[in-house]
This record gives C-alpha cells, sequence and structure tokens, in this order.
C-alpha cells in the first residue's frame, strides 16, 4: 500500500469511524495505527518506538514521546486511554509522531517552527488539526 492509499484509508475510516466511542486503546492498537501514519506521513521514515506505554495520564495528559535512546534516537510514546472518540486517538498519535520526526532527525522536541511545518500535509493528507492542545472530545 503506497502512501497516498495509506492517507486515503485514514480518511475514508475517520468519515466512518472518527466518532466511534467503542475502542479501546492498547499497545497494539498504537502500533497498528503508527504503522499506517508513518507509511501516510513520513513515508515509513520513522523507527518504531521502543514501546507504547497506554493508561490514564495525571493533569488531563493525552499524550507525550520521550527519548528512549539518545544515541540511537529511539521514543517512547504514551496514550492517555481517557480519549472518547477515535479522532481524538488519531490526532494525539500524529502530534507525537511529529514529536518522534524531531528527536530523530536531530531537532528540538517542541511546539515551534519543525513542529508546525507539520500542521499543513497532516491536514492535507489525514484531515486532522496539528495543535499544542487535542480535546479529548475531538
Amino acid at each position: 500500500m503506497n502512501n497516498t492509499k495509506s492517507q486515503a484509508r485514514i480518511r475514508q475510516h475517520l468519515k466512518a469511524k472518527g466518532r466511534e466511542t467503542k475502542f479501546e486503546i492498547t499497545p497494539s492498537l498504537c502500533l497498528y495505527w503508527w504503522r499506517i501514519m508513518n507509511k501516510a506521513v513520513f513515508e515509513s521514515k520513522l523507527r518504531q518506538p521502543k514501546e507504547f506505554i497506554c493508561k490514564s495520564f495525571k493533569q488531563r495528559t493525552l499524550g507525550w514521546c520521550e527519548i528512549a535512546s539518545q544515541r540511537k534516537k529511539t521514543v517512547r510514546i504514551g496514550i492517555s486511554t481517557d480519549m472518547k472518540f477515535k479522532r481524538g486517538f488519531l490526532t494525539v498519535l500524529v502530534h507525537e509522531m511529529v514529536h518522534q520526526y524531531e528527536v530523530e532527525n536531530g531537532f528540538e522536541m517542541k511546539h515551534g517552527k519543525v513542529f508546525y511545518s507539520w500542521k499543513k500535509p497532516i491536514k492535507e493528507f489525514l484531515n486532522l488539526n496539528l495543535s499544542r492542545n487535542t480535546s479529548i472530545y475531538e
């Protein structure tokens, strides 16, 4: 499946199931969608994260990305299990993938110029909004 087909697959899924509330956020689900979005947005160039951590986080944190190995430029991604809709889950996941891109390409991991350079492609490719804050109800 090429990245155009992956993009269409995500957009179709969101149209049909973006408001779906009956799903369980697990490391397997994260990896499944991470692979599809890696192909759709990043042309399969990101390395698979060392792990996905899925649980309810303090202070309404919806996701995070941290460096697992500076030398290997690998990351861990945390995704909150508190999200209500599939669209919110995928929005948070791609947000953390942009931070992963920053790590793997030697940029500082922050909500700055590099981060926001992905806003237009993510909207165009996936019809998702890249922002600093994502609602659990998105």
